[in-house]
């Protein structure tokens, strides 16, 4: 008889690294995971021995991660109606480990995760000096040395920033668009979660952000007054209209359209009841915003520029294995010099050798005078 196989509570669907080399040895790495969170509360990452943390993202919002044992606890949120995957980006810095106490052998190591991984890709960039002899890891190269020369200038990164802006625009309205949708259907957790995005993803828009914000404080405060009212009615053995009713232990997640919550504060209360609820509701949402911590992630465009060789790796199956890759180097601006080196000292013998002559014949010369 076959055992019986565990089922994973999450699935990562793609892996994509990226890692920029220093010549000084530090390396600044961003590891951006894709997956379908299942029922799984958080994500557990172990980073490279001396690692620095510096951010965590989910879904461009930025956390700060719970360490517990030398781990990154990041608390995850379920894959719904308007989103197939989650991104979770972290980024940290550190200082690369040589290998075998050679100066130009480094050792690339990636996070741990406590999940099998799938369609794993690493981009390393080192410095246009630098040309790969040989490498080793746990990676297949599908790509060599690439030079990217594009100027880093200011104009180039502002002009990258506005694409990335109006990128996140278009999302942003799309998704306003979606939840409004959602709440229509019912599906309102959905529908919250689509909202809160839209708001976060349009942060440089100041009169899309208001509408954002305007659409999701009216839902989370519909939502509010039809937890209130439906409490109440239960306390008091109250019973709506049919097809009214909404019980705590229906589900674990609880399903409404706005014209059924319209509807059912309509039915039960009135309207002076109705504008206290309202006010009830907006305190409680705003205790509960000023009690949620929201740090805010340090921004920064990665300087990719220098020679790119790419990585991949179509599986990776057991949990907490090691990303590895071992490069080693050949500092060619060292070995640029050499041809001038060669010419300075061979100037220099011919100018040695020149005197050495002439110091002989002057010897010679003076015994014949004498």
């Amino acid at each position: 008889r076959l055992s019986t196989a565990q089922v994973l509570p999450a699935e990562v669907k793609s892996v994509r690294l990226t890692s920029i080399l220093s010549e000084s040895g530090m390396a600044l790495t961003r590891a951006v995971f894709s997956l379908d969170t299942g029922h799984k509360p958080h994500l557990t990452l172990k980073l490279p021995e001396n690692a620095r943390f510096w951010s965590c993202y989910v879904n461009g919002l930025s956390l700060w991660p719970v360490e517990k044992g030398g781990e990154l606890l990041i608390p995850l949120e379920r894959t719904g109606a308007f989103r197939a995957a989650i991104d979770v980006e972290v980024s940290y810095l550190v200082e690369m480990p040589r290998l075998e106490d050679m100066d130009n052998a480094f050792a690339f190591i990636g996070p741990q995760c406590d999940l099998p991984l799938e369609n794993i890709q690493w981009n390393l960039y080192v410095p246009d000096d630098y040309t790969s002899v040989e490498w080793n890891g746990t990676l297949d190269e599908i790509e060599g040395v690439r030079r990217m020369m594009a100027p880093f200038e200011l104009e180039s990164l502002l002009n990258r920033d506005s694409r990335i802006e109006n990128q996140k625009l278009k999302s942003a309205e799309s998704l306003l668009m979606l939840g409004n949708s959602l709440a229509e259907e019912g599906n309102q957790l959905d529908a919250k979660r689509a909202l809160e995005t839209a708001y976060n993803l349009s942060l440089n828009d100041a009169d899309f952000n208001e509408d954002a914000r305007v659409q999701l404080d009216n839902l989370r405060v519909q939502q509010a007054m039809v937890g209130l009212t439906t409490r109440r009615n239960n306390a008091f053995k109250k019973k709506a209209e049919a097809d009214l009713n909404l019980s705590q232990d229906d589900a674990q997640e609880i399903q409404f359209s706005s014209a059924w919550a319209s509807q059912l504060l309509q039915d039960n209360n009135s309207a002076e009841e109705n504008r206290a609820l309202s006010e009830l509701a907006s305190r409680f949402l705003q205790h509960q915003d000023a009690a949620l911590r929201s740090p805010s992630g340090l921004a920064y465009t990665y300087p990719e520029h220098g020679n790119r060789y790419t990585f991949k790796r179509k599986l990776q199956a057991e949990p907490w294995q090691e990303m590895r890759l071992e490069l080693e180097v050949e500092d060619t601006q060292r070995y640029a010099i050499l041809p001038l080196v060669l010419i300075l000292l061979a100037a220099f013998a011919v100018s040695a050798i020149g005197s050495i002559r002439r110091r002989t014949i002057d010897v010679e010369v003076e015994p014949e005078q004498a």
